[in-house]
């Protein structure tokens, strides 16, 4: 545990981060009256939340190829 770097860290937070800002922004463009709210969810939510996981797992392998 010692020996986490400092990019690791900060590449976790912001994929972190983009994921909750894709999901909070993508809760708020859901209308509650609409039938196809939990479609207009996905569309809305899909590619940032990717995006995000995205950079979790750019930050994870740089820190594995990094110990080899």
């Amino acid at each position: 545990m010692g020996n986490i770097s400092i990019p690791l860290n900060l590449g976790r937070v912001l994929g972190l981060v983009v994921v909750a800002v894709a999901i909070a922004v993508a809760a708020e463009s859901v209308s509650s009256g609409s039938s196809n709210s939990f479609w207009v969810f996905l569309r809305n939510a899909v590619t940032p939340v990717g995006i995000g996981i995205l950079v979790l797992m750019t930050a994870e392998r740089m820190n594995a190829q990094k110990g080899r």
